[in-house]
């Protein structure tokens, strides 16, 4: 398959999400003149699955307020006045809680932006939409109020079904649109066919200059690797494995990335001033402790005093390793254990990996808790 050039890839902002933020902020203004009013009131209503579809008066655009990615006002001054709020994810997850924190920011209630608290009241009396857009088709985990759940590839879907004026600003969002056709139809294939795509599971952490000697086999290999999206399309496929776990996706968690290697982290419980997770990470499943309170030396010493009473008395499964590290300000460890060439495996391998390794750590996990809460030993 041969992908088409354009011009948003040459400059490589494929990845960079306030570029998205801004150009599909842009294409609903009134400054872009590829669309007319209709036009883009469609999109909008489309985007959001409204129906029916309203033309809309006035649409007025704000990227990057109030920590929101694209917030838009439609009709403002009449009873139909409407707020549409957009938080778009290319290379990160949902964090920190913050699709509810939006949802507070147009609702008027008090929240924290930066260190210090805020109550924002300018629209309160709106009707209100939200749009979570990102590459895989995420779920929301908003507790506040429901939130459209959408990808790229939808987008490039509605866009395809609109005609462009033959403008300076109709070439702009032409190009823009093969930018995210590219990058939606390389995660397609990617996704149906990650065995052919080596380099994505092995040069996140590698410069440009670097990756002299590619691997894979996948129609967009090659694209890939010219725009660095070998993170972000790692972040794609553990969300797609965990969207196909059994028990995975009935915990909070979190995507992110250390050193070009993505790595999904659960959160399980906090108690005592301790956080307790599992974390994934480069075919290592992670159950993870750490001091989350600690302040000072003594209260450093007495995590490990307490807990390396309890490390010395566990013997560990198969496989499974300590990971011992005291550090310098936050206590930690972690018992692991790695599955060897887990990325070559068909996908239907790798769930059944991760549901039998679920088992695992939450054995791991529950005889830490036992042991941790009575001071003795446990044998597995």
């Amino acid at each position: 398959m041969a992908i088409k050039s354009a011009f948003f890839d040459k400059i490589c902002v494929a990845d960079m999400e306030k570029v998205h933020s801004a150009v599909i902020g842009w294409m609903f203004s009134d400054n872009c003149q590829a669309l007319d009013k209709k036009q883009r009131s469609e999109i909008l209503c489309e985007l959001f699955g409204v129906k029916p579809f309203v033309e809309f008066e006035t649409i007025r655009v704000d990227v990057e307020l109030h920590d929101i990615d694209i917030l838009i006002l439609t009709d403002e001054g009449t009873p139909n006045a409407t707020c549409w709020v957009i938080e778009n994810k290319v290379k990160s997850s949902q964090h920190c809680n913050q699709l509810d924190k939006y949802v507070k920011i147009v609702n008027g209630d008090i929240v924290k932006m930066g260190r210090s608290e805020h109550t924002i009241t300018d629209y309160q009396n709106f009707n209100k939409h939200f749009c979570f857009l990102t590459l895989v088709g995420e779920t929301s985990k908003c507790k506040e109020a429901c939130w459209k759940n959408t990808t790229y590839k939808n987008l490039v879907d509605i866009l395809n079904g609109i005609s462009l004026s033959l403008n300076n600003d109709g070439v702009i969002l032409s190009e823009y649109r093969q930018c995210i056709t590219n990058l939606s139809d390389a995660l397609d294939d990617f996704l149906n066919n990650h065995q052919a795509y080596e380099d994505v599971f092995i040069d996140g952490g590698k410069k440009k200059w670097d990756k002299v000697n590619i691997k894979g086999n996948g129609c967009f290999v090659k694209y890939l690797s010219d725009n660095g999206l070998e993170t972000i399309f790692q972040k794609c496929f553990l969300s797609h494995i965990n969207q196909q776990t059994n028990n995975w996706m009935l915990y909070d968690f979190g995507i992110s990335e250390t050193h070009g290697k993505a790595l999904i982290e659960y959160g399980l419980k906090k108690e005592k001033g301790m956080s307790y997770g599992i974390q994934f990470q480069n075919g290592a499943f992670k159950v993870q402790v750490l001091e989350s309170e600690a302040k000072s030396k003594i209260e450093i010493d007495a995590f490990w005093n307490h807990w390396n009473r309890v490390l010395n008395g566990l013997c560990l499964p198969v496989d499974w390793k300590l990971n011992h590290s005291k550090g310098r300000k936050v206590p930690y460890f972690s018992i692991s254990k790695r599955i060897n060439g887990w990325y070559k495996k068909p996908v239907c391998e790798i769930v059944k990996d991760w549901d039998n390794m679920h088992d695992e750590c939450m054995c791991i996990f529950n005889h830490l808790i036992h042991s941790y809460n009575t001071l003795g030993t446990y044998k597995y």
